[in-house]
């Protein structure tokens, strides 16, 4: 009498385990696009080009299309070259500036020196697609670290420049500082960037 085939006991297992079930799509997690952190000279190379670009492409053309084009142009590139285009922009104007840090910076992208001498803080958001819902709370992250500094008497303020739309509770909460932290966005951001008045 032949003796029976002996039971794989571990591949019959697998072959019968329920999969895992999978995460609801409604529920994935957005993956958020990484970039390299560039070297300062580098970085002010590409800035530099992104400026020629954008005054290029918009010169002559209606407050509308501006729009489109040069904010369809900074969501493209890499945040700290964003960094660096607003750091340029105010250099070109005159002013003194220090340069971004990129990592363990604080919560400061950079500063500028104003004509009189006085210290400026910057803070800087590339938003992506669905990133500008955290405007508000980056905003009071950096109205915390300009009133810190300001009580140390190492600045009289703070600068902050998205790409996003301003809703009104960040236009609410930056007018609650009476001053201390100015918004740029919008046509305000791209009068700083080309140079140019509504």
């Amino acid at each position: 009498m032949p003796r029976p085939t002996p039971v794989d006991w571990k591949a019959l297992k697998e072959k019968h385990k329920r999969p895992a079930p999978s995460k609801p799509r409604s529920q994935a997690l957005p993956q958020r696009q990484l970039f390299p952190i560039p070297t300062a000279f580098d970085a002010e190379k590409e800035a530099r080009a992104v400026l020629s670009h954008l005054r290029q492409q918009t010169r002559n053309v209606s407050a509308d299309k501006r729009r489109s084009l040069a904010f369809g142009a900074l969501r493209t590139i890499s945040p700290f070259i964003f960094e660096y285009v607003v750091i340029l922009s105010f250099r070109e104007l005159g002013y003194k500036t220090e340069d971004p840090a990129f990592k363990n910076d604080g919560g400061i992208d950079g500063k500028i020196i104003d004509h009189d001498g006085a210290t400026i803080l910057l803070q800087t958001k590339r938003y992506g697609q669905g990133e500008v819902k955290y405007l508000p709370k980056h905003l009071r992250d950096f109205i915390r670290v300009v009133e810190h500094q300001k009580e140390q008497g190492k600045a009289i303020g703070g600068f902050f420049l998205h790409c996003g739309r301003t809703g009104l509770d960040a236009q609410l909460i930056a007018a609650a500082t009476d001053g201390l932290v100015t918004l740029f966005s919008g046509d305000t951001l791209l009068d700083l960037l080309l140079h140019t008045t509504s």
